[in-house]
């Protein structure tokens, strides 16, 4: 997934080293959000 999100980028002129850093922070975020509210509903 992030491979294409570069691929995308890089043919639209941006930058996809970026665009695919971008989108695994992105990710990596919503992971971590979701993870605190699954714990949370454990407890």
């Amino acid at each position: 997934m992030l491979e294409q999100r570069k691929q995308w980028a890089i043919e639209l002129g941006l930058n996809g080293d970026i665009i695919k850093d971008l989108y695994a922070d992105l990710v990596r975020y919503f992971i971590n959000e979701e993870l605190k509210h699954f714990n949370n509903k454990e407890k």
